[in-house]
């Protein structure tokens, strides 16, 4: 459970003093409900891209804003995945003659179909060791939550992950695309300090490389709605400009550690593109919004933000 819904769910009501009766109130709980970013029908079959630079602070935003919960991905396990998905479909076809290939994962008797093939090929404990069991062999009403930590570099990576999620059932309405977006200069403060560093190039390139890709992925001329048609929204993430968190006065137990309680009063947000949409036009988008795009992204990427931007304010007139 994300940590924004674990305190979510302590905030409702019961006969016992609970952690935020006591330290921050039912005004605040409210509070930390409208500023979560939430997913319709949040519990099953959605898949997050959580995109950004290093150092972008990607794990905050899971923890604190994210209204969700669900596995998370690196994508040389959804590679794992697809293998033996490939191994698995080989074996059905020579010993059952199905392509599983042609089932529609998304339909409950193509998935019954799966169970049965998979049964008879004798595979079944095989299956069972791994992913493919709790994601592919899922009912499809009932398909575990996806969440990609990625840096997101070009958009042909957007468009595997998405081949690759579909082919395992997932539906395109519930595949959706959060931005996590730093100053690039903070993050290589940020980056100093960590046990484990990247050098300041590849850092910078992370964060060059995931602004010109949603430049190209929000193209006009581009049918973003054949590789994602969930939401894709841009959350803005420094620290002590973007968001207002608050402790709690008296230290309670949580997670197992005697800690003061906070939640984040704000955050600084915008959705882009809605569930089953077409995305905005950038240069429709409030130009804050990508005033603040033009002052974190490298250097090198800002002249094509400054064209959005100029536009959004020669509409603003």
């Amino acid at each position: 459970m994300s940590k924004a819904r674990e305190l979510q769910e302590r905030l409702k009501g019961s006969n016992t003093q609970n952690l935020f009766e006591s330290n921050l109130g039912n005004a605040r709980a409210k509070l930390l409900q409208e500023v979560l970013i939430t997913f319709k029908d949040n519990k099953f079959g959605n898949v997050v891209i959580l995109a950004g630079g290093s150092g972008s602070g990607k794990g905050f935003i899971l923890k604190n804003l994210l209204d969700i919960q669900g596995k998370v991905f690196d994508v040389d396990r959804l590679k794992e995945l697809a293998l033996a998905n490939d191994y698995i479909q080989s074996v059905v076809k020579k010993e059952q003659d199905i392509d599983i290939s042609k089932l529609d994962l998304k339909n409950p008797k193509d998935v019954s179909i799966l169970h049965g093939a998979i049964d008879k090929a004798g595979l079944d404990k095989k299956v069972k060791s791994t992913m493919f069991d709790s994601i592919v062999m899922a009912h499809p009403d009932r398909k575990p939550n996806l969440i990609f930590d990625v840096t997101l570099k070009s958009p042909d990576k957007l468009g595997k992950i998405s081949e690759q999620v579909k082919s395992l059932g997932y539906d395109p309405l519930k595949i959706h695309v959060v931005w996590v977006v730093n100053d690039v200069e903070v993050a290589i403060a940020q980056n100093a300090t960590r046990s484990r560093t990247v050098s300041q190039e590849i850092l910078s390139m992370t964060h060059e490389g995931v602004a010109n890709t949603i430049l190209a992925l929000l193209h006009p001329a581009r049918n973003l709605r054949a590789i994602m048609n969930g939401k894709f929204i841009f959350a803005f993430n420094k620290a002590k400009v973007d968001s207002v968190v608050v402790s709690g006065d008296k230290k309670t137990n949580i997670f197992g550690k005697d800690t003061k309680p906070f939640y984040v009063k704000s955050a600084d947000y915008v959705v882009v593109k809605e569930v089953g949409e077409v995305p905005k036009d950038l240069d429709d988008i409030e130009s804050r919004f990508l005033k603040k795009i033009m002052d974190y992204v490298p250097e090198t990427v800002k002249d094509g933000w400054e064209r959005q931007l100029d536009k959004a304010l020669a509409k603003d007139k």
